[in-house]
């Protein structure tokens, strides 16, 4: 790659984001798809066992998140190097381990489903529909699981609009078998547990066919005696241990954080229920230049280019940081219609429009958070993403335990804005240490 070409300019880098704006819909859209198809043609009791169904596959699967996120990284500084072995090796090494995964969840496909139905405890009407549904969508485990890793390779590579067309064909495929089986069919909740798994392979097996045009370097790299080298093995394995439990703690925030809610009665767990449905939308938009950065620190750090390393920081934070600031001033100008859309029990609006502020400054001081976590990503500096998200949850759960309910539901939201800042800081602090590792003082 030309040097010229990678300073990117502000269009450019927004070009390449919107795709993965739009691709990181992927999930809350199938399960909006899945919803409105039972809701019209389904009954009560499949529409309910829906709702568990889905929160328990959305809890397990988003647990593997750290396959497309440890793929991304090695893939990025890869291309930075131009080593398509190093890259088809990585490709091979990430699907080889995320079949293991995958093995593993259908040789405990029953155990799972029954641990998380007794967790949840669904109503007894809605139970068994509730274990079909999430065992059948278990056998689509091993297409999912790839899926993550094309993603990954794909946002590595920055070909994020054919990681868009993917997504688009995933939803598509799903809406179309589900009105299929459902309403043609007759097969209730288990048509649409079918038209998913369905949907989830014929993605893979899409990924898996554009990926056979580089057959002959993918060939090539498992015959390579290093395939299998202990050492990258190794450090694959780390990455994907420390980005899983980041994730990990991060869950443990947002759990904590509607756990605390409930202790104030059930209008105020609903309605910060709703505020952070939207705090999680605007996600999508920040986690889209966080993924720009990801592959972009990756290939400079590939390429030990200092200045395309500053170049990309710098633009996609400003970038980023415009978006954020722009959300929270949008949703404090339309906070009260949205909620009225999320909700027509006015009390619940009270609530929600009452701590809607708090809302709107999470989601602007969250770009730091998002975009340390990119450029960590693509640097594949997982030990320092782990130790943040320990350290942050780890305070945040003091501040929690120590203060309330003394401070009130003000207190708990302003500790749980404390909480993403502190993700911010703590990965702050190891910035310098990451850009003196890869870039030496005399790097151009």
């Amino acid at each position: 790659m030309q040097k010229n070409s990678s300073l990117l300019t502000y269009r450019q880098l927004i070009q390449k984001a919107w795709p993965i704006m739009l691709a990181n819909t992927a999930l809350p859209l199938l399960g909006l798809i899945d919803t409105a198809i039972i809701g019209h043609w389904g009954g009560t009791t499949d529409l309910a066992a829906l709702a568990i169904g889905s929160l328990a596959l959305n809890v397990i699967f988003w647990n593997f998140g750290f396959l497309r996120m440890s793929t991304t990284g090695f893939i990025a500084q890869a291309e930075g190097r131009q080593d398509d072995i190093a890259k088809a090796q990585t490709l091979i090494r990430a699907t080889v381990i995320a079949l293991s995964f995958a093995a593993l969840l259908l040789l405990c496909k029953t155990l799972i489903t029954q641990t998380a139905l007794s967790i949840l405890a669904p109503p007894f009407d809605t139970h068994n529909a509730a274990f079909n549904y999430i065992n059948i969508r278990l056998w689509a485990a091993p297409a999912s699981l790839i899926n993550y890793v094309v993603a990954g390779y794909l946002i590595g590579l920055a070909r994020n609009r054919i990681l868009l067309i993917l997504q688009v064909f995933l939803n598509s495929t799903n809406a179309l078998l589900d009105i299929l089986l459902v309403r043609f069919f007759d097969m209730g909740i288990e048509g649409i547990a079918i038209g998913t798994v369905i949907a989830e392979y014929s993605t893979a097996i899409l990924s898996l066919c554009w990926l056979a045009k580089g057959q002959a370097i993918i060939f090539q790299a498992k015959t390579t005696k290093n395939l299998w080298y202990k050492t990258a093995i190794f450090s694959l394995l780390k990455s994907n241990r420390d980005i899983w439990l980041r994730t990990l703690f991060l869950l443990a925030g947002f759990i904590g954080f509607t756990h605390f809610s409930g202790h104030y009665g059930s209008s105020q767990l609903a309605a910060n229920h709703i505020l952070l449905q939207i705090i999680s939308f605007s996600a999508f938009f920040l986690d889209g230049f966080a993924n720009v950065t990801e592959a972009y620190v990756g290939k400079a750090i590939g390429q030990k280019n200092k200045k395309v390393f500053s170049h990309i920081v710098q633009r996609t934070s400003v970038l980023a940081c415009i978006t954020a600031i722009a959300l929270g001033t949008l949703l404090i100008m339309f906070g009260q219609s949205l909620i009225a859309a999320l909700t027509d029990l006015p009390h619940i609006q009270t609530v929600a429009l009452a701590y809607l502020p708090f809302a709107a400054v999470y989601i602007a001081v969250s770009c730091g958070a998002f975009q340390l976590d990119g450029i960590f990503i693509g640097a594949g500096a997982s030990a320092a993403l782990r130790n943040a998200s320990i350290l942050s949850t780890s305070i945040t759960f003091c501040l929690w335990l120590g203060l309330l309910p003394g401070i009130g539901m003000k207190g708990l939201w302003l500790i749980f804005v404390v909480f993403v800042v502190l993700r911010s800081l703590f990965l702050g602090t190891y910035l310098p240490q990451l850009i003196k590792q890869h870039f030496p003082v005399n790097a151009r």
